[in-house]
């Protein structure tokens, strides 16, 4: 009854005819602020998933550089080896 008397101020027949389309309005209202806000939020964690991704990349690039490197300093701790023999 507080939303309603928020809607309507008199008590008349013209007034309470209109209700239902004045409530339906506002519930409108309501929808399409919410739409609005969770376009935000979607937008938000479009990013998100975005950056996460291009650190996921470049994790997966830093791996194989480090692993071809262990193999050269693999390769070259062998030589230096095969020369202090």
């Amino acid at each position: 009854m507080k939303s309603v008397s928020q809607l309507v101020n008199e008590n008349n027949l013209t007034i309470r005819r209109n209700l239902r389309t004045n409530i339906e309005k506002q519930s409108l209202v309501i929808n399409e602020q919410f739409i609005e806000s969770f376009r935000d939020v979607n937008e938000c964690l479009e990013d998100l998933y975005k950056n996460v991704n291009y650190m996921n990349d470049c994790c997966h690039q830093m791996i194989k550089q480090i692993e071809v490197s262990f193999v050269l300093i693999s390769k070259f701790i062998f030589k230096i080896n095969l020369f202090n023999k």
